[in-house]
């Protein structure tokens, strides 16, 4: 298409989605090899019944991913009735 690398970089860059009100009663986890700053690997969270991206989180570690879970208010964690993990 004719558009550099830097340009699909710093378009992407200013892509930004909320975050979502409620979690789902099925809670999908995985990671992906990529290339932030945070490390080699990623983390995805996903709503696998709507085929939808609820988060991207930097790392995978488990530090990271308890204050993570922490954040979201106990009434919401307890929402989730299916959680599905490859890790």
């Amino acid at each position: 298409t004719g558009v550099s690398v830097q340009t699909v970089c710093r378009l992407l860059d200013t892509i930004s989605y909320p975050t979502p009100d409620r979690l789902p009663q099925a809670l999908s986890i995985s990671e992906f090899k990529g290339n932030a700053f945070t490390g080699k690997y990623q983390c995805i969270l996903v709503d696998p019944k709507q085929h939808r991206i609820l988060d991207l989180l930097p790392d995978r570690t488990q530090s990271h991913l308890a204050d993570y879970g922490s954040s979201i208010p106990k009434k919401e964690r307890l929402n989730v009735k299916f959680f599905v993990c490859d890790m």
